[in-house]
């Protein structure tokens, strides 16, 4: 193989090559663009999941408080029954 046969080879790889990282690059900057919006959904979803959050524990304190109203007030009831009697 001859210096020239050589170097038009080399050449040839390289040529290859760049053609191919330009392929990735592009890959690349498609993949990133898909990308963000992923990051968006996520950070709304996340809020979204502190919102659910923070009112299931408001519901749960509210069920707390329900509970012990109802249970005062069945006590109530059955002291008033026992009075009627």
């Amino acid at each position: 193989m001859t210096n020239e046969e050589f170097q038009r080879l080399i050449l040839e790889k390289l040529n290859s090559l760049d053609g191919r990282l330009e392929n990735v690059e592009k890959d690349l900057r498609e993949f990133n663009k898909m990308v963000d919006p992923i990051h968006e959904q996520t950070a709304e979803l996340t809020e979204f999941k502190s919102e659910i959050s923070y009112k299931l524990d408001e519901i749960m304190e509210n069920y707390k408080s329900f509970n012990e109203i109802i249970e005062e007030h069945e006590i109530a009831i059955r002291s008033l029954r026992r009075m009627s009697i």
